[in-house]
């Protein structure tokens, strides 16, 4: 419930029509991500909004804090979205000293509870997995970095999304502030050792069009059909991914700047 009215304030601050607030919550990906109850679209999308709002207000610091904390729980599909919200707010680098804090003290408390610390046991979890989330890790991970090295994967995504850049500037496409957030959390999930497959939802959500709920289906129900889709998810996923920041078209410029980020972009 509360990963739809996170939809549904993301449509009202990019001021989207129902139309594309419906090919978010409709579309294959985000309805699996709702049905295995999966928080994802709470602590990738949520934080980027609570960031954008809180900008300029007397919340500022608190919120920043907060959602700077929150994206760590989810660290596969945030490490690029930590670095570009840091780098926005690289104008004011005073004002980022105190959100950092409340991150500290938020995160690092909770890191050292138990015995041995959560943090340590986080850590053993991903060398050593259990024999359960071995099996999940290897029908439900969209990462290239796994099936390739991450010098390859590295290489692959830079080659893949300067070409999609390329192409869209040759067709006119506007470049906007989604087709940027969509990017880097593409990226941080396809260079991390594992990323669920709900996780793709939330990137997919800065993103929407009927094109892409159309690819989306296309894709999944073909390779269910012709190939075994579990052994190419990685390269699968890319395909919509790319497929579906080509199809995205974002509202007017104007309407755009609503968004604080964009308007830290413009300036």
């Amino acid at each position: 419930m509360f990963s739809v009215l996170v939809i549904g304030w993301l449509s009202y601050r990019r001021s989207w029509s129902l139309s594309k607030f419906l090919a978010i919550i409709l579309s294959p990906f985000f309805l699996v991500t709702m049905a295995k109850s999966n928080m994802d679209i709470l602590v990738l999308v949520f934080p980027i909004l609570l960031w954008e709002t809180v900008q300029g207000t007397k919340w500022q610091t608190v919120g920043r804090g907060i959602a700077l904390s929150m994206l760590l729980l989810k660290p596969q599909g945030a490490v690029l979205i930590w670095i570009y919200l840091l780098w926005a707010g690289r104008d004011d680098w005073y004002g980022l000293v105190k959100p950092l804090l409340i991150v500290a003290l938020l995160v690092i408390p909770i890191s050292i509870i138990g015995s041995p610390p959560l943090i340590l046991q986080w850590i053993n979890n991903l060398v050593h997995p259990s024999p359960q989330n071995e099996f999940y890790w290897s029908i439900n991970n969209l990462s290239l970095s796994r099936y390739l090295s991450p010098l390859k994967a590295l290489m692959v995504l830079l080659v893949s999304f300067s070409m999609l850049f390329v192409f869209m500037k040759w067709r006119r496409k506007r470049w906007s502030n989604g087709h940027t957030l969509a990017s880097l959390l593409l990226v941080s999930m396809f260079l991390s050792p594992y990323t669920s497959q709900q996780s793709f939802s939330s990137a997919l959500a800065f993103i929407p069009s009927w094109g892409s709920f159309f690819t989306q289906s296309i894709v999944l129900i073909g390779s269910f059909r012709l190939i075994d889709y579990w052994d190419f998810i990685p390269l699968l996923i890319l395909l919509i991914g790319l497929s579906s920041l080509y199809f995205y078209q974002p509202a007017d410029k104007n309407k755009e700047q609503q968004s604080h980020l964009a308007q830290v972009e413009t300036n």
